[in-house]
């Protein structure tokens, strides 16, 4: 029976953190180094809205060939919390381009002295309420079913601690601000503007609204949200070597056009070597050409 060739795909980009240019002589030699138990290189584009990102990486010929996954760490070590952070901002990102537009808006509320919330739970019923009045709104309005993504930031107060600070942002495709404003019943700060998307699309908001802050935060996100689209491709390259030119900055953007002809790249293809195993991992992103 044939052995099925395994695939890193889903930490390809944990394995791979180490960039080409920076690595040293010796170590790009080893890399540079023929695997024979590297089979191909696979191509997956992750398509969120305008923005594509392109990752180019190997297949080997067995699990047993293959870098394995790396462990988990136990307790909060800082290289684990930054991978899970990374990871989150990463999908979050994605979400929010692929479902919102410079005609959706942002709002962030605050809570006054008398509203203000003992607990998280407490702080999520609340929004949970809003959300329960803006739905029978567009019901009652026969207008379009809401779409949202939910982002609560929670710090306990140190001069207080049974009292919390919160905020919550919310972007969603409700066009009168005015009424998004009125239906928030729980005092405070209300907030509201226009999306506005730059060539990232709106990656500097989900950065922003994804940044480690000094409490907690969570998010969330109604059921009708469109999800990012994954293709995944091996026929790309008909062999390692065609991966191993692009390891010249020119040839991997011409590369890279042609497999991507509708779409303008934002930044160079960026090129990761891991000196242990071999092999390289690329990553570009992109957007649709208008």
């Amino acid at each position: 029976m044939k052995r099925k060739p395994y695939n890193i795909g889903n930490y390809a980009d944990e394995i791979y953190t180490q960039p080409y240019e920076d690595t040293r002589e010796e170590k790009i030699e080893q890399a540079l180094r023929p695997n024979s138990k590297i089979v191909r290189y696979r191509v997956k584009t992750i398509i969120s809205g305008p923005i594509v990102e392109s990752e180019i990486y190997p297949i080997w010929e067995a699990k047993r060939y293959a870098p394995p996954k790396p462990p988990k760490k136990k307790g909060s070590s800082k290289a684990q919390k930054n991978l899970n952070d990374k990871n989150a901002r990463k999908k979050l990102v994605r979400l929010i381009n692929a479902n919102f537009t410079e005609n959706d808006i942002w709002a962030t509320f605050t809570y006054d002295e008398k509203h203000r919330p003992h607990t998280e739970e407490e702080a999520l019923q609340e929004v949970q309420r809003y959300i329960k009045r803006l739905q029978a709104y567009i019901k009652r309005n026969n207008l379009p079913e809401l779409k949202y993504i939910h982002i609560m930031e929670f710090n306990e107060d140190d001069t207080n601690k049974k009292k919390v600070r919160v905020h919550h942002h919310l972007i969603m495709n409700f066009k009168d601000r005015d009424k998004v404003e009125d239906l928030w019943k729980a005092g405070g700060r209300k907030n509201t503007r226009r999306l506005q998307p730059d060539d990232f699309h709106l990656e500097g908001l989900g950065r922003y609204l994804a940044k480690d802050p000094c409490g907690k935060r969570r998010w969330s996100a109604s059921l009708n949200l469109t999800k990012p689209k994954v293709i995944t491709a091996d026929s790309k390259f008909r062999s390692v070597r065609q991966v191993e030119k692009m390891l010249i900055p020119d040839q991997a953007v011409a590369k890279i056009t042609k497999l991507y002809p509708d779409f303008e790249l934002l930044e160079e293809p960026q090129v990761y070597v891991n000196d242990q195993y071999g092999g390289y991992y690329i990553y570009t992103r992109m957007r649709r050409q208008i």
